[in-house]
């Protein structure tokens, strides 16, 4: 279980300059909202440029933290029950770890995405949309975010939002064909996003431009692309072998 809480945090980790690129709107929003309602009502119009220079509700924004980790653990463990039901059953039939395959490919698909090099027809966020389409509009019930568990709660649902980088963590969590693995997994994923995001509202307009840096990106990107090949090969060397998170 150890395995699994270290690989799901760096696996956030090393996602943080995606995720400042996903949520970095988001939760300044957030920040110039909840300032505005719980401080003084003349800072209505704090430009998100100056986010940084204005003391930040972290109540507010930790709360959102929460909700969306916990969003990220509830999806966890959705897969890994499917993945427990189905796709132990089709493995069963092959000596072939088609999910770990699977989860391998997922993630050398989002290493080439955040590197922003075309991958022909493969957008991983397209996959979500329709699901979001669903979820979104509950969001409006928490907004404005004026009181703290609405904080909470809209990070509940935005956790939610279709990201490349959830679903390939997702697709990593299923091929543990465990609830309870793939659970833990998904919440240390999200406890390794929780430095970048937590900090977004915080840090300066010129770190957010380093994360978001093509130069940046691509060495993030072949990262990933690394790590997916590295398990590709160790299965396609054994491929009887299970992966050990």
């Amino acid at each position: 279980m150890l395995e699994i809480i270290i690989s799901g945090v760096i696996l956030g980790l090393m996602g943080s300059g995606h995720c400042v690129a996903m949520c970095g709107g988001i939760i300044s929003s957030l920040s110039v909202t909840t300032k505005s309602k719980f401080k003084t009502q003349d800072e209505n119009q704090i430009p998100v440029n100056n986010i940084e220079q204005k003391k930040n509700n972290w109540l507010a924004i930790f709360l959102y933290q929460v909700g969306r980790i916990s969003s990220y653990t509830i999806a966890g463990l959705i897969v890994g029950i499917l993945g427990n039901l189905f796709g132990t059953s089709v493995e069963n039939l092959t000596s072939v770890p088609l999910l770990k395959i699977f989860s391998a490919l997922l993630i050398i698909l989002m290493g080439l995405h955040i590197s922003r090099i075309p991958v022909g027809a493969f957008n991983i966020e397209r996959l979500g949309k329709y699901l979001w389409n669903v979820i979104k509009p509950y969001s409006r019930h928490f907004l404005p975010v004026d009181k703290p568990y609405k904080a909470l709660f809209l990070g509940g649902v935005w956790g939610w939002l279709p990201c490349g980088l959830v679903y390939t963590s997702l697709g990593y969590a299923v091929a543990t064909a465990d609830s309870l693995s793939s659970a833990t997994f998904m919440f240390s994923f999200g406890l390794g996003t929780l430095p970048s995001t937590l900090l977004i509202s915080g840090i300066s307009i010129e770190i957010k431009t380093l994360l978001n840096n093509l130069l940046v990106m691509r060495i993030t990107g072949t990262i990933f692309v690394i790590f997916g090949v590295y398990m590709l090969i160790n299965l396609i060397g054994n491929p009887s072998a299970h992966m050990h998170h």
